[in-house]
């Protein structure tokens, strides 16, 4: 179960996990991998939380909104940090402006 097992929640999850292909979510992932061609898309920060349900439908979707030409698709993942990611990568990044002075 998600979120502690609620039942309302889980089936909240389920539905936007359904509609993770659907609209401008659907249509940034596509542009991201018309122009950069990436390995792998990694879902992180508060998204993650949502878990698996969420990856398998943004995996599933995916291919039908990429043309032909930038198939097969790159792989979804779910970041470890989950949550922490975007905290994290501001720390590392600040850390790295900092060497660069």
């Amino acid at each position: 179960m998600i979120f502690g097992g609620d039942k309302s929640t889980c089936d909240s999850t389920a539905t936007f996990a359904q509609g993770a292909g659907d609209g401008a979510a659907g249509e940034t992932r596509t542009l991201v991998v018309h122009l950069f061609r990436p390995q792998a898309i990694v879902v992180g920060g508060g998204l993650s939380l949502v878990g698996e349900p969420l990856r398998e439908a943004v995996a599933g979707q995916l291919p039908r909104f990429v043309m032909d030409a930038f198939q097969p698709v790159p792989l979804v993942a779910l970041a470890t940090l989950r949550e922490d990611a975007v905290p994290v990568g501001a720390v590392m990044l600040a850390a790295r402006r900092l060497r660069e002075l």
